[in-house]
């Protein structure tokens, strides 16, 4: 699936002091459409954009 608009990226951690076993992790990031905007994400109480997930009048709130 790599391509132009996808990167594919694969970690390995291995130490066996510390591990039974080696852990992985696969994550494949997706380039943002044109127009998307990113927005700054902060933990803070009452932050009610969890995740990205913000509603409209929250976006506006923001002053976006």
């Amino acid at each position: 699936m790599p391509d132009g608009d996808h990167i594919n990226y694969e970690l390995t951690m291995e130490d066996p002091k510390y591990y039974t076993k080696p852990i992985k992790n696969t994550r494949v990031f997706v380039r943002m459409k044109a127009g998307q905007e990113l927005f700054e994400y902060s933990c803070a109480e009452n932050n009610r954009c969890e995740g990205g997930n913000c509603a409209v009048a929250d976006v506006q709130k923001q002053g976006k």
